[in-house]
């Protein structure tokens, strides 16, 4: 069965620049600001594609294949401003190890996180 995310992507995609109206990009600077804004928003996305995978009666390679494209999409469209002009050429780069490495292992992460049902060990939640 083929699911249309498109719809819920650009809503992403507009939450993203409501959050960013404010900030100015540069072709030069990194602005160490809209880094940490772009960061915890793409992994908070992360957190919520997950949760909304859970309930699909998917394999779970096929769900995690379409977090990482949703994930992908996200990550072009917020790169576009985060980025500097200066710095456009090494987008991919950036793209691989931030998308397919780095928030490819925090969905493995979140994923045994939700499974185990608990973000704390028993001798945490005796205390």
């Amino acid at each position: 069965m083929e699911y249309n995310y498109q719809e819920i992507v650009d809503q992403l995609k507009n939450l993203w620049t409501e959050k960013t109206k404010d900030f100015k990009p540069t072709w030069f600077k990194i602005s160490v600001n809209y880094v940490m804004l772009s960061s915890e928003f793409l992994l908070g996305i992360t957190d919520i594609l997950v949760n909304h995978f859970q309930s699909f009666d998917l394999p779970g390679l096929s769900k995690k294949e379409k977090c990482i494209e949703i994930l992908s999409e996200l990550f072009d469209f917020v790169s576009k401003n985060t980025i500097p002009t200066v710095y456009k050429p090494l987008s991919p780069i950036l793209k691989t190890i931030i998308v397919n490495c780095i928030l490819s292992t925090v969905i493995n992460f979140i994923v045994k996180k939700y499974q185990k049902g608990s973000w704390f060990t028993n001798e945490e939640i005796k205390k």
